[in-house]
């Protein structure tokens, strides 16, 4: 367990971030910092924030590398986007209101063209058996 001092600065910072975040984890990390400072152990504050020992160690390491910056999530950047930049434009005004509001997530059942799909045997295929 490490000791952490709070300067009366540190500390003032830390609660107006802990009572003004809207990130969950954030206000947590904010809230093992202020504990830790107070001489908690570090397993009670992650019982109490229901996170493990090595979370609450690590939002502390973060912080006392970083400061209040340090903790902050960075999120990787993802998978680029499927639709190409310049089909982007054309397609979005083409769907207003999004898929759903045009029936296309609604279940429809499968046209006959799909053929044999493998689970007539068991009377679970496109039609005649027990279930239809």
């Amino acid at each position: 367990m490490m000791k952490l001092t709070l300067s009366d600065v540190e500390h003032h910072q830390l609660e107006t971030t802990f009572k003004t975040t809207a990130d969950p984890r954030l206000h947590h990390c904010c809230q093992a910092v202020l504990m830790a400072a107070r001489g908690r152990r570090h397993s009670h504050i992650a019982a109490d924030l229901a996170v493990s020992p090595r979370t609450v160690q690590r939002w502390l390491n973060a912080y006392q590398v970083g400061g209040l910056e340090g903790p902050h999530i960075r999120w990787a950047p993802g998978r680029p986007p499927s639709t190409p930049d310049d089909l982007a434009p054309a397609v979005t005004p083409a769907l207003p209101g999004g898929l759903s509001s045009h029936g296309l997530l609604a279940h429809r059942p499968r046209p006959e063209s799909y053929g044999d799909t493998g689970w007539e045997s068991y009377g679970l295929g496109l039609g005649g058996g027990p279930l239809d």
